[in-house]
């Protein structure tokens, strides 16, 4: 859903299995804190917010949400750095195949 409020680029849909696994998220919330930098309160994960919002699952549920620039702002951060990580996959880089193959519209 988080794609579907962006402009289009050059990134896939990553699977909500893909985003949901811990495995491939290691390391990643360090980053994703730094971007509040020394006004992040420790009681506030932006990282568990972002990462929230990249999980939500109906445009409805968007909708109703009021999310800080600060909140949208981590969660694009963070779905490019798992976008990445999915990329380069061995389910990646089949997707990627699958669509530059056979849809010549997504470039």
């Amino acid at each position: 859903q988080l794609l579907q409020r962006r402009p289009r680029d050059s990134l896939f849909a990553v699977p909500r299995d893909f985003l949901a696994d811990g495995f491939n998220l290691v390391y990643l919330s360090s980053i994703i804190e730094e971007i509040g930098g020394a006004d992040n309160d420790a009681s506030f994960s932006l990282y568990k917010a972002a990462l929230r919002l990249i999980l939500t699952s109906t445009e409805e549920d968007l909708q109703n949400m009021v999310i800080p620039s600060l909140v949208q702002l981590a969660a694009e951060k963070l779905y490019s750095l798992v976008h990445a990580r999915y990329i380069i996959s061995p389910h990646g880089l089949n997707t990627a195949h699958q669509l530059l193959t056979y849809d010549s519209e997504v470039f």
